[in-house]
């Protein structure tokens, strides 16, 4: 699945879930699944719950500030969006974990 294969409205949902889950974690607030409003695989965002691979990738005034994702689309997008985000914000080993 490419990104152009998603909705707009999924696109934003994803982004959105990636900003809110790194200003989670730099607050140090625990994820948890069911935090996440995700619509059932009936719904318009179907997609969203099929398997997926993705990177997020953070910049702090325009240079690079944590890349890090995964090519293996073996659980829902979703929740490889929410992953990617939280690795790439406290994970890559070339930047000190983002903080508040």
């Amino acid at each position: 699945m490419t990104s152009a294969s998603l909705s707009t409205e999924d696109r934003d949902f994803l982004i959105s879930l990636a900003r809110t889950t790194i200003e989670k974690v730099a607050r140090g607030t625990r994820l948890k699944e069911e935090m996440v409003d995700v619509p059932s695989q009936e719904g318009r965002h179907g997609r969203l719950n099929e398997k997926g691979a993705a990177f997020v990738t953070l910049y702090q005034s325009g240079n690079l500030r944590g890349c890090i994702g995964t090519l293996s689309a073996d659980k829902p997008l979703w929740v490889a969006v929410r992953d990617a985000a939280r690795s790439a914000a406290i994970s890559d080993q070339r930047f000190y974990p983002v903080g508040k």
